[in-house]
């Protein structure tokens, strides 16, 4: 039987599942192959219908798992997914700036990625959605980082959450392309974003890959049992799941110019 929203958040409600997924660039497209194994599995014994945001309690992301991890979210299947990133991947990484221009050496300071493809391909992904609709499925939790304060920002869709509604904090308006930009806004590659984060302050964020949190698998078992977050789910092997999807990594053999 699947969940509803507050099934998912609530901590009485039963085990919970989290689901967590590595940053790592156009290397997410390996991530997608393991979440269709994943998902086929499932399928299996709970009908070709059944979802991952079904099964997960939270989901959550960092750069390009944060795009994974929201799509997820708000009930696509992976194979709607993988159509999806495969074109993003296409348009994000398709159009370089130009490196150098003796009369314009400021360019080099600049994004290597032209970061408007990126914009217009997450807002035709996620549309007016935003971390409070209730098109989000299950919990959420987009990971990014804070570029002037230099800290790890967990940005969830908990009701509860401390800056979800409040007078410091309006989480619930942040649009989900918005927050899934912030969290892959890789430095040199594509310009900070900025976002409002209440109380009269605009933070700029960049990848939360640049972060301890490229892995963000301990941020989210932090955000789900710690008394500072809203979700206080109980910790225990019986009682919380924590599936890691990673985006995989090279091996380079050293050559010997001799032979």
């Amino acid at each position: 039987m699947k969940k509803t929203f507050q099934e998912h958040l609530d901590p009485n409600s039963g085990s919970k599942n989290i689901l967590s997924l590595d940053g790592g660039g156009i290397r997410g497209a390996l991530t997608l192959g393991y979440l269709k194994k994943i998902e086929t599995i499932l399928r299996e014994k709970h009908g070709n219908d059944y979802l991952l945001c079904d099964h997960f309690d939270l989901i959550g992301g960092t750069s390009t798992g944060s795009i994974i991890a929201g799509a997820l979210a708000v009930g696509k299947s992976v194979d709607e997914i993988v159509s999806l990133y495969m074109d993003l991947g296409g348009k994000i990484f398709g159009k370089k700036r130009s490196f150098w221009n003796p009369l314009e050496t400021w360019k080099f300071l600049k994004a290597g990625y032209d970061y408007k493809a990126l914009e217009q391909s997450l807002k035709n992904a996620f549309g007016e959605i935003t971390l409070g609709s209730d098109q989000i499925k299950t919990g959420l939790c987009i990971v990014a980082k804070r570029a002037d304060t230099n800290s790890v920002w967990p940005i969830i869709n908990h009701p509860k959450g401390k800056f979800y509604d409040t007078n410091i904090g309006k989480n619930k308006n942040i649009p989900l392309w918005q927050a899934v930009r912030a969290s892959s806004a890789a430095p040199t590659y594509f310009a900070p974003q900025m976002i409002d984060v209440g109380d009269g302050q605009r933070a700029a964020f960049v990848d939360g890959g640049v972060s301890m949190a490229n892995n963000p698998a301990l941020t989210l078992l932090m955000v789900a049992t710690l008394k500072g977050f809203p979700f206080k789910w109980d910790m225990g092997e019986d009682k919380l799941t924590v599936v890691s999807v990673g985006t995989g990594y090279s091996i380079f053999k050293k050559t010997n110019p001799r032979n």
